[in-house]
């Protein structure tokens, strides 16, 4: 696997482990002050990554499109 894609596999890897102690954090109902803020904290690093996966993909065609251009 290229080395591009094993970063974008962990990134995708990392959101959904993220998403999901978020998720264990409201689940266990343990919302109320710190933990609420953490669980709140993972989404806004998961959403973060998502954001950073979603740009890359974006570039990387713009770029495949320039060099089937030239």
């Amino acid at each position: 696997m290229p080395r591009i894609e094993m970063l974008q596999a962990g990134l995708v890897w990392a959101e959904k482990e993220l998403n999901g102690w978020a998720d264990n954090i409201e689940r266990k109902g343990e919302i109320g002050g710190a933990s609420e803020d953490v669980a709140h904290r993972l989404r806004d690093i998961a959403q973060s990554i998502r954001t950073t996966l979603e740009f890359a993909e974006a570039t990387a065609e713009a770029e495949a499109r320039r060099a089937g251009a030239a």
